[in-house]
């Protein structure tokens, strides 16, 4: 159903009940996207449906994982696809039981190897232009040197 909005221009995204109902069928926001554009004709970006989830309070069936034990910190957008940031995913997915590609599981073990023979740990500055920096391992340090609080 569409509605319009307090300037009185269309509603572009779905109202709470239509999201409630699309997020009960399990759909993610791709699908959710798709969906709105089969019952209402209109475009809408997965960030649109995501805002408006939150705008209404509601709960996504399957989030994205997160894994802020390996991630701890608020990364920058221009550094989320950093090389290590998707290696500590990775490591994340493993430790999940998610099984992991051969490619990406061989990635991840050399990758592992390499900080483990450079006594090093990955650290996140957003202040560095590249974000992800590798610094000396402290006691007790595994893979990621904590941001500090």
């Amino acid at each position: 159903m569409m509605t319009t909005n307090q300037r009185g221009g269309r509603k572009r995204t779905p109202e709470k009940d239509q999201l409630q109902a699309y997020l009960r069928r399990g759909l993610t926001l791709t699908e959710i996207c798709a969906e709105w554009l089969v019952d209402s004709g209109e475009v809408v970006s997965r960030q649109a449906i995501s805002m408006a989830i939150q705008r209404y309070g509601l709960e996504v069936s399957n989030p994205k994982p997160r894994y802020d034990n390996l991630l701890p910190w608020k990364v920058r957008e221009e550094h989320i696809h950093h090389y290590d940031a998707r290696m500590l995913r990775l490591e994340g997915r493993r430790r999940a039981g998610v099984e992991l590609s051969d490619e990406n599981a061989r990635r991840l073990a050399n990758w592992k190897q390499q900080l483990e023979e450079s006594n090093a740990v990955v650290a996140y500055d957003d202040t560095f232009p590249e974000g992800f920096v590798w610094v000396e391992r402290r006691d007790g340090e595994e893979l990621i040197h904590p941001p500090d609080d």
